[in-house]
C-alpha cells in the first residue's frame, strides 16, 4: 500500500479547511449572538436578522462537510486505517463527526426541550474543541509522513557511493573501444 493515497490533493485539502472553518465560524457567531449576548443583557443584538442567516449557513456548511467526509472515505480514511496510520486521531475525528451528526439531528428534530438543551450544549462543546482535534490529526499525520520520508531518504554516504559508482561506470564505458 502506497502512502500517496493518504495525502489529500490540494483542492480536497483546502475544501476540508474552508468547510470546517465556515462551520466553526458560523456556529460560534450564532452561539454568541443567539445565546451569549442575551445572557450578558444585550437582547437587542440577538434579534438581528443575521442570526437566522448564520444558522442557515451553518446548516449548509454541515451538509458540505458531510460531502467532504464522504470524499475522504475511499482513499484517505480507508488507506490510513488499513495501513494502521494515525488511527487514534483519525478515529477521534470520525467519532466527533458522528456526535456532531447525532446532536445536529437532535437539535433539528427532537421535540423534548430538555433533550434539545442537552444536545445543544454537547454540540457547542464539541464545536469549540473540534479545531484542536482536527489540527492535532493534521500535525500527527504530517509528522508520520515526514518520518516515513526521512527513513526512506538516502544518507549522505549512500549518495556519495552512488555518485562514485556512476562516475566509475561512465569512465569504464569511455575506455571500451
Amino acid at each position: 500500500m502506497r502512502p500517496d493515497g493518504i495525502k489529500l490533493w490540494a483542492l480536497q485539502r483546502w475544501t476540508v479547511y474552508v468547510t470546517f472553518a465556515v462551520l466553526f465560524a458560523t456556529g460560534v457567531a450564532w452561539s454568541v449572538l443567539h445565546d451569549g449576548l442575551p445572557r450578558l443583557g444585550h437582547d437587542a443584538l440577538s434579534e438581528l436578522s443575521i442570526v437566522p442567516m448564520l444558522l442557515e449557513l451553518h446548516g449548509a456548511a454541515a451538509m458540505l462537510v458531510l460531502i467532504v467526509l464522504g470524499s475522504l472515505i475511499p482513499k484517505h480514511i480507508q488507506w490510513a486505517w488499513n495501513g494502521r496510520i494515525n488511527r487514534f486521531t483519525g478515529g477521534l475525528v470520525l467519532a466527533t463527526q458522528a456526535l456532531f451528526i447525532g446532536t445536529g439531528y437532535a437539535l433539528y428534530y427532537a421535540g423534548d426541550e430538555a433533550f434539545r438543551a442537552y444536545a445543544s450544549n454537547v454540540h457547542l462543546v464539541l464545536g469549540l474543541g473540534f479545531p484542536l482535534v482536527l489540527v492535532g490529526h493534521i500535525i500527527m499525520g504530517r509528522r508520520h509522513r515526514a518520518a516515513i520520508l526521512a527513513a526512506s531518504a538516502p544518507t549522505r554516504e549512500e549518495i556519495y557511493a552512488d555518485f562514485a559508482a556512476r562516475a566509475e561506470e561512465m569512465a569504464r564505458k569511455r575506455r571500451v573501444p
